[in-house]
């Protein structure tokens, strides 16, 4: 099975029972599940790409509670990817965000029919807010970083 079958055979249930707990509405929850599931295919069809592909509002309720089921997401990646996708949160703003953000919404409107704000930066600004979108993980491993799987977990009595 490829990486992009995975994903796309992948059950988001769980996801989406979290993210109904934390408020949402089935039908919201099943978009964001939908729209996780159209960003880690992305991911998978452009994971050697120089440029990293971005997190967008409506996938980052599902990525968000995905990430904390710790072990079922870093299973979720290494069957995916071959390696974790991180999270990178302090992106936002950045010259990377920026180019990886424009490279997002062009493959989600040609891969998924999914039309992103070309310019987060200036609708977040008119909101008086900043959105912290993320940058997401296909970045070379940093300095210090390994290779992460199997991950070593230690039970505690």
């Amino acid at each position: 099975m490829t990486g992009l079958d995975y994903v796309n055979s992948y059950d988001f249930s769980r996801v989406i029972a979290h993210v109904v707990r934390d408020g949402a509405s089935l039908e919201e929850a099943t978009k964001s599940a939908d729209q996780l599931r159209a960003f880690m295919a992305l991911n998978v069809m452009y994971f050697d790409s120089p440029t990293c592909l971005v997190a967008w509002e409506g996938m980052e309720p599902a990525w968000h509670a995905f990430i904390l089921d710790t072990r079922e997401y870093a299973r979720f990646c290494h069957n995916a990817f071959g390696r974790m996708l991180h999270h990178w949160p302090d992106a936002y703003g950045t010259d990377e965000f920026r180019s990886g953000w424009s490279k997002t919404v062009e493959l989600a409107a040609k891969h998924f029919g999914i039309f992103l704000d070309r310019d987060p930066e200036a609708r977040e600004s008119a909101r008086g807010k900043q959105w912290n979108m993320a940058a997401a993980c296909n970045r070379p491993a940093e300095p210090g970083e390994g290779d992460e799987w199997p991950l070593s977990v230690r039970s505690v009595a």
